[in-house]
């Protein structure tokens, strides 16, 4: 997995929480939350604060603490 795999799954699905990923791409959390801070530093994606179940992570039955959201603006055309 690279940096643009990690980018296009979150273009793709809006959101997803850091364990929805880490299982996505079978890496460890650590990892990506590194990957991801390159992408909030430039401000495509950024961590939405916690606010209870996450949408869409139908395997754990706690609060998902990082959700990353796509934040950058739709472009025309392939990204």
């Amino acid at each position: 997995m690279i940096l643009s795999d990690l980018k296009a799954y979150l273009r793709d699905h809006g959101q997803a929480s850091l364990p929805a990923m880490a299982r996505h791409f079978e890496a460890d959390a650590e990892v990506l939350r590194g990957m991801l801070d390159v992408w909030v530093g430039k401000g495509t994606v950024r961590l939405r604060p916690p606010e209870g179940h996450c949408d869409g992570c139908t395997a754990c039955h706690t609060r998902c603490d990082e959700i990353y959201e796509w934040a950058a603006a739709p472009s025309a055309g392939h990204g």
